[in-house]
This record gives structure tokens, C-alpha cells and sequence, in this order.
């Protein structure tokens, strides 16, 4: 998969199915949970950039948006210097946005729910509050 962050798109999420896209931003997610090495490695890559995007061509996917939130947060999740690094590549990508725009669309629906309790993918097609910690 190549992706391109130097003109602001991820060619591959043009072509990839919305589950594979699901599945890629869910393994980011779990890789980057809690190591610093891999927080640093996808935000130098213009991995951050490549996640906004894929939330932009995908805005209507529920799955899409929550997995790409979820990527986001776990590049900030630690206090260390790479998460808050991260945090100020995350607020110049446009992220900020990007996830206030997918909770306002699915306000009522499995995103909100998902971020709000910090459940993984396949809690939140659990009834509410089942498992609602992150698998990683």
C-alpha cells in the first residue's frame, strides 16, 4: 500500500474497500497503542496526514470514522514527549476537525458511543457497555 502525504491524499484508500480500510486503521490503532516507537515512526511517515485523509473520503462510514479515531488516539494516548508531539501534528493535519465532524454526523450512533467509552471495533458491535475496554 503506497501512501502520499506530500500532496494531502492516501491513494490507497481510493481503491481499498471500506473494510480493508477499517481493518488497516484498526491495526495502526493497536500497534501504536502503547509504543512510543511505533507513535513516532507513523507520525514521521505522515502517517497522521494519511489518516485524516482517509476520514475525509470516507465520511460516511461510521466503521471508517471510529477506527480512525480511535488510530488518532492512540498516537496520544501516553504522556510522553512523542504523544504530545503528536498531539500538535495531530491538531496541524486538521484532525481536530476531522473528528468533530464525524461525531456531529454520528452523534447518535456507534462513533460517539465507541470514543466516549474507549471501546475497541468489536466492542462496539457488542450491546453498549460489553467489553468496553480496548483489546490491544
Amino acid at each position: 500500500m503506497t501512501v502520499t502525504s506530500d500532496n494531502h491524499s492516501c491513494l490507497a484508500s481510493e481503491v481499498m474497500p471500506h473494510c480493508c480500510c477499517q481493518v488497516c486503521l484498526e491495526s495502526l490503532a493497536r500497534l501504536a497503542w502503547s509504543d512510543d516507537d511505533v507513535r513516532e515512526g507513523i507520525a514521521s511517515g505522515g502517517g497522521i496526514r494519511a489518516v485524516v485523509d482517509v476520514m475525509a473520503l470516507h465520511a460516511d462510514n461510521d466503521g471508517i470514522q471510529c477506527n480512525s479515531c480511535l488510530a488518532l488516539m492512540s498516537l496520544v494516548r501516553g504522556e510522553g514527549e512523542v504523544c504530545q508531539s503528536n498531539q500538535w501534528h495531530i491538531a496541524k493535519a486538521g484532525a481536530l476537525e476531522a473528528v468533530t465532524a464525524a461525531m456531529r454526523r454520528f452523534r447518535y450512533g456507534y462513533l460517539s458511543t465507541c470514543l466516549l467509552l474507549g471501546c475497541s471495533h468489536e466492542a462496539r458491535h457488542q450491546q453498549y457497555g460489553v467489553e468496553c475496554t480496548p483489546k490491544f
